[in-house]
Order: C-alpha cells, then structure tokens, then sequence
C-alpha cells in the first residue's frame, strides 16, 4: 500500500523489487545508501574486518591482525608472537626474557629465577632455570653471575646470597664461601679477607 520505494540503507544491497534490505556479506561493507546488490559493498580493507552489514569496517583488536582484504574476522596472533597495537597487518615475534601465549596483546616476562635467552617463546616452559652461581630477575634475558661476596648453590633462583660473617668470596659466579683466612677477619658479604688490624692476631 505504500506509495514510493525507499533507499536501501548503509550496510545493505537491495535487488530491484526487494522487499526488504539484504545485508552485505560478511568481510564486505557499504558505507553509503543505495546499494543495488552485493557488488556495490566494498571490500574490507587490511588491518580491519566486516561482520555482515555492516557500514563501516572495523579495525582488529590488540592481539590480532589482517594482512588481506575481505577478513570477516582478523587473524589471532600465534603463539610465539604478539601486537599490542590496534589495525594491524602483522604481529611482532616475542622478545628476549618472555613468552608470548596465542592471541598475546603483549609478552609476559619469564618469572624471576629464570631466563629467556631466544626469541620467540610461545610458554613459560621455555625459560630456563636460572643455573648455580647465578641470579635471573623478572624478565631476565640471560643469568647473571653472583657478585663478588655473594653465591647461590641453588639453580632457578632470583638473587644471590651473602657469605656469613667469617667467610668471603672473591670470585664471580660461585656456588660456596670460603673459609676466613688466619690473620684476618671477615664481614658478612666480605669480598676478600681483610687483615687484623695493628697490634691484633688471629691463628683460627
């Protein structure tokens, strides 16, 4: 009963004699009215996806990429890798000193007392424990060797610990202390024996 036809809206195609507005395919849009079939929708465009009807594409999420055109939805980022920017056409390969779970927005850093020393990781169990004689901080891309005074018998382990009091270490990277040498004294932490002072000895 209707007089006159109206425009078939954004996001649609209408056919002649339609009576009602068909969508544009999914991976397609309109942004204008007055599509007469699905020819008129245009192509979704790289770093973006069309869900059907859709007027305006969409850009893909942090995690996620389109690197063609015509996506009904973007591509997860694989394991491995990572994107933590919007509309993009690629993802990043993981960093050293974290991994990267599918679909990650950003790598996670190997927990302390571990290390991630390659590229590319894809999960937590490929960190690596922090060897003997060593420190590995959150995120750590290599182990650190203990300092002078400091050891760590221990592996997969985020700090070192300090000789005690009546023993030192003078070399990097050690596992035990060593015992304070006759004729001198240790501090906790001691780096080297340092002699009794003038007028003082020591035989033990």
């Amino acid at each position: 009963g209707n007089t006159t036809c109206m425009t078939c809206p954004a996001g649609s195609h209408c056919a002649e004699g339609s009576s009602a507005a068909l969508p544009c395919a999914a991976g397609s849009f309109r942004s204008t009215l007055g599509a007469a079939s699905q020819a008129d929708c245009e192509q979704c465009f790289v770093s973006t996806y069309c869900t059907g009807g859709r007027s305006a594409p969409r850009l893909c999420s942090a995690g996620s990429f389109a690197n063609v055109t015509g996506l009904a939805e973007c591509v997860e980022c694989v394991a491995g890798t990572y994107q933590e920017a919007v509309g993009a056409t690629a993802c990043e390969t993981c960093p050293l000193g974290g991994y990267c779970e599918a679909g990650a927005v950003v790598a996670t850093r190997c927990p302390a007392g571990s290390f991630g020393n390659t590229t590319g990781l894809s999960s937590q169990d490929g960190c690596f424990a922090c060897p003997p004689g060593h420190h590995c901080s959150t995120g750590a891309p290599a182990p650190t060797p203990c300092s002078p005074g400091m050891v760590q018998p221990k592996e997969g382990q985020g700090s070192c610990d300090p000789c005690s009091a009546g023993r030192f270490q003078g070399a990097r990277g050690e596992t035990a202390c060593l015992e304070c040498t006759v004729g001198s004294y240790c501090a906790e932490g001691a780096a080297a024996p340092l002699p009794c002072p003038s007028g003082r000895h020591q035989n033990t």
